[in-house]
């Protein structure tokens, strides 16, 4: 199993020479990506039925982009080695797939895109490291050596093998160099499942192993309400900064600014502290992480029937954000990470297993009147959905009795939370997963 740590680094003060002349590469470089994007849009070969986007197009092959219009690239960049038109292709490539993608969201063909970075990303053979130096060929037989400020993580997760590096213009004469470092770790066997699901002010978790169960929560309110203090900020500065001063624009985007980067600063702060949290129960218990994929949950319909309040609420969520935190931090460790269907997860009764919609916390079902705290029905739902979709035909006979042994203990578990429902009449506050 392969762990990908990119570590930023920044160069030292350059010459003027050597830093016109990578500021120059680094134009030349977004000028070539818009010149192939323009060449594609325009190039009728690529509308070809597509599984993928609008149906009109296809960008998903990035040889196919330098093969059509190699020469007529050479011709306008004939300075540049031959490789910055492959890894321009391969930009351009992700930038149409995506810009597809949305066209087929919206329904509608939106402007075409334009490559905006200050920055560039190319193979190995044009830009790789060597002693305390960068790299960087521009012309054949060419090179261009960059000298590097090496930091504690950079030589804490150096490595032999690395990625395709980046390099961004920055000011005062440096250039920031982006280096993803390739570390192999040995993939263990988990003993236990931790499923996992995420809410905008709760991170609830369920954990199951062959001979016990336990039901966890983390209150992770301070991402919301951090989110929503730096809004009133903001909100602040643009009424208050009016509109007849001189340098009124400069000031307010100053502000917002700075004030955007400590709202940032301060979530991913509260982000590795709770990842770190999760990750000593997963080393401690050496559990597989069960989450819900949640990619496109955004524009999702019921979330567009929400008011503006509401959906600027939801677009604040960091749930990805956690997600890939959470993915990385685990696979380092040598556990894997699973992502799951999340749908109807928290509405699907436990005990009868029909949908019934709840706006609370508090799950009551329409058709047997079993009710649970929704949370706990949701990360019940992930652990049963990843138990019922594993390979029960599999050759390792050890694998194959500790999921059916945790199989049973979740099956015991449930009988235990539907028997307790059904006493929450008569007994109040009997167990606290039924509890409101």
């Amino acid at each position: 199993m392969k762990l990908v740590k990119t570590v930023r680094l920044r160069s030292v003060n350059l010459t003027k020479k050597k830093y016109e002349e990578i500021a120059h590469v680094i134009n030349c470089f977004k000028e070539s990506v818009n010149f192939l994007i323009n060449k594609c849009i325009e190039n009728p070969i690529f509308k070809n039925p597509s599984n993928k986007g609008n149906g009109a197009y296809d960008y998903s092959s990035y040889p196919k982009i330098r093969k059509n219009f190699y020469f007529e690239w050479k011709s306008r960049f004939p300075d540049l080695h031959t490789h910055y038109c492959h890894s321009s292709a391969r930009i351009t490539k992700d930038i149409l797939k995506s810009w597809n993608s949305w066209c087929f969201k919206e329904k509608n063909r939106l402007p075409n895109p334009k490559y905006k970075k200050n920055s560039m990303k190319v193979e190995g053979c044009l830009c790789y490291l060597k002693e305390n130096y960068v790299i960087l060929v521009i012309e054949p037989r060419s090179k261009l050596y960059i000298p590097y400020e090496p930091n504690e993580y950079f030589k804490r997760v150096k490595t032999n093998k690395y990625g395709e590096i980046t390099l961004k213009m920055n000011t005062n004469r440096k250039v920031d160099i982006f280096i993803p470092f390739i570390t192999a770790f040995e993939e263990k066997q988990p003993e236990s499942i931790l499923g996992i699901d995420t809410n905008e002010r709760s991170i609830d978790m369920l954990f199951l192993a062959n001979d016990r169960t336990e039901f966890m929560s983390i209150d992770v309110s301070g991402l919301s309400t951090t989110h929503y203090t730096y809004s009133l900020k903001r909100k602040q500065i643009a009424k208050k900064i009016t509109n007849g001063k001189k340098y009124q624009p400069k000031t307010k985007r100053n502000l917002l600014n700075k004030y955007g980067k400590r709202e940032k600063n301060k979530c991913k702060d509260l982000l590795h502290k709770l990842t770190n949290q999760i990750l000593d129960v997963v080393e401690k218990n050496k559990s597989i992480v069960i989450l819900e994929d949640l990619t496109d949950i955004r524009n999702s319909v019921s979330r567009k029937k929400n008011s503006k309040r509401m959906r600027r609420r939801l677009n604040r969520w960091n749930f990805r954000q956690f997600q890939t935190y959470l993915e990385y931090k685990t696979n380092r460790t040598g556990f894997l990470v699973s992502y799951q269907n999340p749908s109807y997860t928290s509405r699907r009764c436990m005990k009868c297993e029909k949908t019934t919609e709840s706006k609370s916390h508090k799950f009551v079902c329409k058709y047997c009147g079993f009710r649970v705290n929704r949370h706990f029905q949701a990360t019940f739902n992930i652990v049963n959905r990843f138990i019922e979709h594993q390979d029960v035909a599999s050759s390792d006979s050890a694998e194959r009795y500790r999921m059916k042994m945790m199989a049973g203990e979740l099956r015991k578990f449930k009988e235990s939370v539907i028997g307790d429902a059904s006493q929450y009449d008569r007994i109040n506050g009997i167990n606290p997963l039924l509890s409101p």
